[in-house]
């Protein structure tokens, strides 16, 4: 089994990912490495979108969750740019915000004060 693996995301998919589902060739590639450690090299790539991110973020997740021991690999982004960068910061507080508890406390409101009788 080799140590670490390096996929130059630019060379195997594209400078420019514009849809989630490009990431299904990447995850067939993961899937087939004879490696622990997995780094997804996004040197020279120009644009990332965030569904694309989005579905980048969710198979880091897949392959790095601790009860996950019989196929587990470390996947870490390298050479990443400033605006990619931007994109996980930005997908990974929306998934925070969607994952959140919402509290739903009726309350009880009588159909008489929605209207003012006083009026002729």
């Amino acid at each position: 089994m080799k140590k670490a693996l390096v996929i130059s995301i630019k060379k195997e998919i594209a400078p420019v990912i514009s849809s989630r589902d490009i990431i299904n060739r990447l995850a067939r590639a993961i899937e087939e490495a004879d490696s622990k450690k997995i780094m997804l090299d996004f040197d020279k790539v120009e644009f990332v979108s965030r569904s694309a991110t989005h579905a980048l973020i969710k198979l880091k997740e897949k392959y790095n969750k601790s009860w996950n021991i019989f196929n587990k690999k470390k996947i870490v982004f390298i050479n990443i740019n400033r605006s990619f960068e931007k994109m996980v910061q930005s997908v990974v507080a929306s998934k925070k915000f969607m994952n959140r508890k919402v509290e739903f406390n009726p309350e009880m409101v009588s159909a008489d004060a929605l209207f003012d009788k006083n009026i002729v």
